[in-house]
Parts: structure tokens; sequence; C-alpha cells
């Protein structure tokens, strides 16, 4: 997600039939039925917004009204007793929220993202977001078009029992092919190598490791986080992300850990992969699938370049990706090689 100051609403995206028949949102639970569900409590309610951002209790109050003057409202006390009004007209109407580029302060909730965040070191911002920015934002927001991979509900359960879809690697790739498969009840297996789920946020746990992508725009569509605690999360916050996902999802199950692919090679008469894996025990067995998807990454292993002298240092030296957890610098000559 850009942040931007300055926009060229001549170039916002329009509400359009984007939002038809054909399209399954992951937001398509707020703007289709009730935004605010009515087994929630008065007192249920205003526990939740208790100790809320300002920031987003800023822009959700001028979403759901449509009031921009919400924006500039800076009283805890008033954000609070306001949004929790809204909150309250909606569980008892039953109402949707309205999608955010259908808004009528749609400019001014854009223009918003601009605020300053001193915890993250991020000063307001100046640039313009594009039209590829802002389709970007909302197409995270919507979820995928069914002509993609919908529900496959036109299929029947005898024929999705005997598919079977193999996934190389529980990374973020990995995990998203695998959700689809466990909402669709389509049978799948990942396979992942290591000890844990989670790809490059389980094997890169050097100090200070974070996201590069806003916290907000790095989840899953259908599995929204309300609780970053930064703009740029933390590695550790985003593999507890990953492990909840998974886990909720009924995915963490399907994974085989310690499980290394060792060849996949695809039957033209079959039409059906031999998926060939070995597991930690060092047994190697077979699997045949209708589908088999690479999500290895590159950002796993470690590209160490030869260095005059490496073979004979006697101190300790590892790659960010293999960190020595523990490793304590106290009275030592650190040397940091690359930039990145």
């Amino acid at each position: 997600m850009m942040r931007a100051n300055r926009i060229r609403f001549d170039r916002v995206v329009k509400c359009s039939s984007a939002f038809g028949a054909k399209r399954c949102f992951g937001m398509k639970r707020w703007v289709d039925g009730p935004a605010v569900r009515p087994v929630l409590g008065d007192d249920e309610i205003k526990r939740g917004i208790s100790g809320a951002n300002e920031y987003l209790m800023q822009m959700c109050t001028a979403h759901l009204t449509g009031d921009s003057k919400w924006l500039g409202v800076s009283d805890r006390k008033d954000l609070e007793q306001g949004l929790a009004n809204v909150m309250l007209e909606y569980r008892a109407t039953g109402r949707a929220a309205p999608p955010p580029d259908c808004s009528p302060i749609f400019k001014e909730l854009l223009a918003q993202t601009s605020t300053a965040l001193p915890l993250d070191g991020l000063p307001a911002t100046t640039t313009d977001l594009t039209d590829s920015q802002i389709g970007y934002i909302m197409d995270e927001m919507r979820g995928f078009p069914d002509e993609i991979g919908g529900d496959f509900a036109d299929l029947s359960a005898e024929v999705k029992a005997n598919f079977h879809v193999a996934i190389c690697g529980s990374g973020v790739c990995g995990l998203s092919v695998a959700l689809r498969c466990q909402r669709a009840g389509i049978p799948y297996t990942v396979f992942e190598r290591d000890t844990s789920l989670g790809g490059t946020w389980h094997q890169n746990r050097y100090p200070g490791v974070r996201c590069d992508t806003p916290s907000i725009t790095y989840t899953f569509a259908s599995d929204p986080n309300p609780n970053w605690k930064y703009y740029f999360a933390h590695g550790a916050e985003v593999k507890e992300y990953i492990d909840r996902m998974a886990a909720q999802n009924g995915i963490t199950p399907n994974v085989q850990l310690e499980t290394t692919v060792q060849s996949a090679t695809y039957d033209e008469n079959a039409g059906m992969w031999d998926v060939k894996y070995q597991t930690k025990d060092g047994s190697v067995s077979s699997m045949r699938a209708n589908v088999y998807v690479a999500a290895v990454g590159q950002l796993t292993i470690p590209k160490i370049p030869p260095i005059p002298g490496q073979d004979v240092f006697e101190g300790q030296a590892c790659h960010t990706a293999r960190y020595i957890q523990g490793l304590d610098f106290t009275g030592k000559n650190v040397a940091v090689v690359g930039t990145g």
C-alpha cells in the first residue's frame, strides 16, 4: 500500500461493475452482509473500541458515516463515542458497509493515508497514488474473481475426493494455494523440508528482520489482521500470523514437515504427476497428484560468495538466513558483508 498526501483524483478508480455477481471479495462479508454482527452486545462493542488506535477510529467512523469531519476529530472520547454510536446503528439496522471506492468520501479516505507514523519513523508523505497503486489496494480488499478460482461448487464431492494437489513449500505462496484447496474441499498435501511452516519467515530470524511491505497489505484478504503492532511488522509477528492463519483454516494437519521433494515428474499418458519425496528418517516415497505446485520461494537458500580466507577464519560466521540464535557480540569485532 502506498501512502499519499497529494492525489490525482481524476485518475481514481471509479465504483464499477467489478462489484458484480462474478466477483468473490475478501471484503464480501462486510459489503454484502451486516457490517456489525447482530450477536454483539452494547458492552462488547464498546470494549472493543476502548483503547483503539485513534487513526483507525477516525478512518472507520468517517467511512461508515460517509462524513469526512471525523478525519479531523482528535479527542479520544469523542472518537470512541462516535464510532460506538455508528456501530450500534449498523447493528440495529443490519446495514452493510459501503465498498471503499464507492464511498462519497473515498478521496478524503485516501488522502488520510498520508498521516505520519512516528513509531515507524515515517513522516507524512507527498507521493501521488497512481492508478495501478490504487487498483492494487482495492484488489487486495476485494479478493479474487471467481474465474480465477472460486469455491468449485459445480464439482461433485466424488470428483473432488479423487483429485489431489501436491504443494512444494509452505511459505506464503504455498499456503495461499493450500487455503484455496481447503475452502474448495479439494484434497492436498504441502511438503515442507524445514521444521516449521512459514518459508522465509521461519528461516530468517536475524535481529531486526521486518517485512518491507505494509503489514495491512501483507495479509490474506480472507484473513485480515487488525492487530498488527507496526506499519512494517517484525518477522516474528509475521510468522505468528502465518501460523495462526494456517491453524485456524485447518491447513496445518496437511503439512508434512521435514520432508524434501526430490523430484516431480509429469506422466503424459496418465495426466498425473509423480512426486518423489524423502522424510526425516531417510525413507523415500512417492505420491500421485493431479496438480503439482512449486512454491519453493527465493529467499530461503543462502548464497555465500567465495571470500579469501574464509576457510581459515576461526570465529563464528553465519548467513542471515541461517542466523545463529543467541549469538553474543560482546567484546568482539564484527564484520558485516553486504548492505542489503
